[in-house]
Formats: C-alpha cells, structure tokens, sequence
C-alpha cells in the first residue's frame, strides 16, 4: 500500500531492521570494494550497489560494516567468480529514500572510460525527445532532467551477480549513499547464508 510517507536513510535502515531484510546502498568508488581493486580507469564517482546483510551493525561501535557488492547486471565479465544471481527491484518501490542530489553525485562513463554527465538514479524514466531532458545534457551535463532521472525510485532495473564474499567498508560511506530496503532480498539474505 503505497502511502504519502517519505522515506529518509535513518527510516530505511531502521524498517530494513524491523522487517530483517537487509538493505541496499549505492555508494562511489571506496576502499575495500572488489571494484574499487580491479577498476583501472578510476571512475571515481560511478555508483555501485552493495548489499548490508545485517543493517544492526550500522549502530555497532564499528568504523566498519561489512557488505556483498553487486553488479550492474548479468553480462559483467568481470563478475564471473560471483556465484549469486540476484534479481531486479521494481521501479519507485516502497521502502526507497529519495535523493534529488544522486545526479550531482555520480557520473556515468561509456565503455572506453569517457564521462558523460551526471548519472540519473534510474533509467527507466527518461522522457525519449522531451526538450527538459536534452537541455539538461546540453546546458548542465546530466543525462536527464531533474524531473525525469528517478530520483525517487532505486533504480535497480536489472537482474545481476552479487559477490558471495563481504568485504569491510567504511560505514559512513554506506549511510551516506542512496538506500533502499526491499522484501524481496529476504531470499538473498538466506543464499548468502549458505556460503
């Protein structure tokens, strides 16, 4: 049942507790990432999805927390060793905080490591020939308008491996990214289990 509530990071960690499945957060390049070690072009501000299985730790006395790092779908060829499939979250599901600045944060790159403007949270959105969308890559360097870059949605769209391996990252850095929490991942909180 979709409500006018709006989520906030603090909610979705604290309702990620309540219901115990986990949460999402879509992070920049940071140290302790498998990416972040194999990455050669440095695309520092290129957003990457990781998995906390156990959001409780977010109030350990702990600089760290340790996450599964995603992929951006099932054709990464770098993922091959990653054993777990994991599949897509609906666009605008409950339980994602919005984030009108993600654009501003992040950056997407073509495949040869070229920016290419502010990345929008979610694809799925983008109005094909809408005048608002091209002056913002035209006149701001985004890739979409404010309108139209799914701000509010998670932007989750494709199925994709996830790391059976956590890694420790620094903990500011998960809370300061774009969450989300989603009853879905109640199933990969258990495949993760198994290994």
């Amino acid at each position: 049942m979709k409500t006018d509530y709006v989520m906030t990071n603090k909610s979705v960690i604290e309702q990620s507790i309540e219901l115990d499945q986990g949460l999402f957060s879509r992070v920049k390049q940071i140290p302790g990432l498998i990416s972040s070690q194999y990455d050669q072009s440095k695309m520092d501000d290129k957003a990457r999805f990781v998995f906390v299985v156990s959001p409780q730790d977010f109030y350990r006395n702990d600089d760290f927390i340790n996450v599964h790092e995603r992929g951006s779908s099932n054709r990464d060829k770098g993922k091959t060793s990653w054993k777990i499939d994991h599949n897509k979250h609906m666009c605008k599901h409950e339980g994602t905080a919005p984030d009108k600045d993600f654009i501003n944060r992040f950056s997407n790159y073509s495949k040869t490591g070229k920016r290419l403007g502010g990345n929008p949270r979610c694809y799925e959105h983008k109005q094909k020939n809408e005048n608002c969308c091209i002056d913002a890559k035209n006149k701001e360097n985004k890739l979409m308008c404010d309108d139209h870059n799914g701000w509010d949605c998670c932007g989750m769209i494709l199925t994709a491996k996830i790391s059976q391996f956590p890694k420790a990252v620094s903990k500011d850095e998960i809370i300061m990214g774009a969450l989300c929490t989603n009853e879905s991942d109640k199933e990969l909180i258990e495949e993760l289990s198994q290994w």
